[in-house]
């Protein structure tokens, strides 16, 4: 069996569950989701600022961006294959990490949770206002 990863390491967002104030949660969740092949996740932006930086995040106010990847269907050859796309569509390279757009009024430092249906190409994240965003893509 073929040994794949994202090589370029990178940060996920993580959030703090506040369930119980008398037992703090002493190791935040990360904010991604895996679904049939497919992973979407909240990435924090590398900036010139945030390699300076020491100490903790600002989990509200640093950069942050919606990454996607559609990982290698198994195979028993050790060939690379490629995702075949749907009919008169091109077909996306799987293993690609990629930033994927969102509406301006989603604010990436407020997702509380983030979840991922692939057979709908929907991405659903709710917000620590209350508000659900279902994003579709093609």
């Amino acid at each position: 069996m073929r040994l794949w990863y994202v090589s370029a390491p990178f940060e996920v967002v993580r959030i703090q569950d506040d369930a119980d104030e008398e037992e703090p949660v002493t190791r935040p969740r990360p904010l991604v989701a895996v679904d049939f092949g497919h992973a979407v996740w909240i990435e924090y932006v590398e900036t010139e600022e945030s390699r300076k930086a020491v100490g903790e995040r600002d989990v509200v106010n640093d950069p942050k961006c919606l990454r996607f990847v559609t990982f290698p269907p198994f195979s028993e050859e050790y060939d690379d294959v490629v995702g075949e796309g749907r009919q008169g569509q091109v077909p996306v390279p799987t293993g690609q990490v990629r930033t994927i757009p969102h509406p301006e009024e989603l604010d990436l430092g407020k997702v509380e949770t983030i979840n991922i249906d692939q057979s709908q190409g929907a991405v659903i994240l709710s917000d620590k206002d209350g508000r659900i965003f279902i994003l579709c893509y093609e």
